[in-house]
Order: structure tokens, then sequence, then C-alpha cells
């Protein structure tokens, strides 16, 4: 069976790979997702669905508003009150509004583009069929030069670097959007868009111009991640990405808050697995390889 990376795949392994086991090998969840994750995703979906129908944004916005949270019930929200899960649902189409009236017209291609494809070398064309590479284009949007990759980013405060020059996420969605014809293939122009949640709603790109370069350095480390996961090699990393880590109390060994946010279930299973001689007995029965995002 081919290892599929997908984007957050990858980036899960490269921030922490005890992180990737615990979410793709032993497919430990939260029991209710955090509300910072939530309204970023609804955020997502209203300004993806408002620059799609631009033209119809005051009736397609509140019924993609309203869609968008009937699939995400209270119960399955980190809430504390039913009033903050009200409060936070006008607020993300207010800010929505406000983003989209910030970014003007925009001429998207495609919204949520869905390409998978076998890992291949830009250089030389040799195709390893053991990996597939998977993303989700947030946006592919229209330039005088041909598509461009933009990935829309919900954060809390202007960020302080430019990162989409050396982002391996936007190198592999170049890479996806170029693929099969590198050789070809013009650089691709790639963007995250940051939609800034201050009190005053605000944008910023951070763009960038990649190419085969990046291709074979994407391709270097999709290849090395690959080996390793079929190795067995997962180990902590511990850092600022803790913060923010749903597996933190699992890790840190806090298990009154891993069973609140996990469950009893989740923090008998790790235990059985903490040591690599208990994981790799138990993971023929688990399948690290599966298809999630």
């Amino acid at each position: 069976m081919p290892l599929t990376l997908s984007k957050t795949k990858l980036m899960a392994y490269i921030s922490c790979p005890e992180k990737f086991r615990l979410r793709y090998g032993l497919r430990l969840k939260p029991l209710r997702d955090d509300p910072a994750l939530i309204e970023g995703r609804a955020i997502h979906h209203l300004v993806e669905s408002g620059l799609m129908y631009r033209d119809a944004i005051e009736d397609v916005l509140p019924v993609a508003n309203m869609r968008f949270w009937e699939s995400t019930p209270f119960e399955t929200c980190g809430y504390d009150t039913i009033e903050d899960y009200q409060h936070a649902q006008t607020r993300c189409l207010s800010d929505s509004i406000k983003f989209l009236e910030l970014i003007g017209p925009m001429p998207i291609l495609a919204v949520e583009k869905d390409i998978q494809v076998p890992l291949t070398h830009p250089f030389t064309g040799e195709v390893w069929d053991s990996i597939t590479i998977r993303g989700l284009i947030d946006l592919v949007s229209e330039t005088e030069s041909g598509p461009a990759v933009i990935d829309i980013k919900t954060v809390g405060r202007t960020p302080s670097m430019k990162m989409a020059a050396i982002s391996s996420e936007l190198a592999l969605y170049a890479y996806l959007l170029a693929y099969p014809d590198y050789w070809d293939a013009r650089p691709v122009e790639v963007a995250f868009l940051n939609l800034i949640r201050t009190k005053e709603p605000k944008i910023t790109y951070d763009k960038a111009v990649l190419g085969l370069d990046e291709f074979e350095n994407i391709v270097t480390t999709c290849r090395q991640v690959a080996a390793s996961i079929k190795l067995g090699h997962f180990w902590k990393n511990p850092g600022m990405q803790c913060g923010w880590c749903s597996y933190k109390s699992l890790c840190h060994g806090d298990k009154q808050t891993a069973v609140n946010m996990l469950g009893e279930y989740a923090w008998e299973f790790y235990q059985m697995t903490k040591d690599v001689v208990a994981y790799q007995q138990l993971s023929p029965t688990l399948n690290p390889h599966d298809q999630a995002a």
C-alpha cells in the first residue's frame, strides 16, 4: 500500500513525529475541537464562498455560515457556554464580510483544489510509486503569468516574519500545481493570505515565487519523512509548538487534562504504546497510512 503524505501529515511529522504517531497511528482525536481552530475553519469557508460567489455575497454568506455551524454542533466544540458558541457564529460572519471587503475582487480558478500525485523527482523524472503526495489548496487564482497558489491563514496578530519563500507547505502546493511537466513549467507564484483578527480586522499578503530548486527540496523532505514513518521512527520534539498541540497533556503526563480533552480510552491506549517495542507490537493493527488530511 502506498504511503499517502498530505500537507497536514507532512507538517505534523516535521513539527513532532510523536504528534504524527498519536494522530495518524493511534488515531486519537480531542473530544471537543478548540474554538480557535473552529473559527479559523469557519472563516476559511466563508471567505472562500464569498470569493467564489462575489456577485451574490449578501445571499451566500449567511447561508454558508448557517450550514458550517449546523455541521459543527455545540457538543463537539470547546466553548464554555452556548452564548460563547452563538457569539462566535456572529463574529465569524462579521469578520468574514470585512475580510472580503479588504481582499476585493480576485479572479479565482479553483477553491479547495484537491491534487494527488505519485512523488516524482523534478529533474530526473524518477517516480516513487510507494509514496503519494496530496494537497488541498485553499485558492488557485489567475494571474498574468498563470495559476497561483494562495493559502489562507487566520491569525490573531500580524505575522512578524515573511515565510512564503521558505514554507514547506507552499512548496508542496506549488509542486503539485506544476505536476507533471516540471521542466517546462514556469515558476509558481505563491502567497499566504493572512486574515488578522484584531479589533479592526486587516489582511496582509506574504508572497514568493517557487521553482525547481524548491520542488527538489520538497521531494527530498517527503522521501525522508516517508522513510522515517515506515521505519517507525517517532520521537517527541518539545518546543513552542507544544503550546497549541492537542496531545501535550499525554506527552507531559497530565492525566486529568488528557482524560478531559481526549477521553479515558486515549489515556490508557497511550500508556500501552509509549515505548517503541509496545507500539511496534500493536502497529500491525493500526494504520498510519490512512487517507485522512
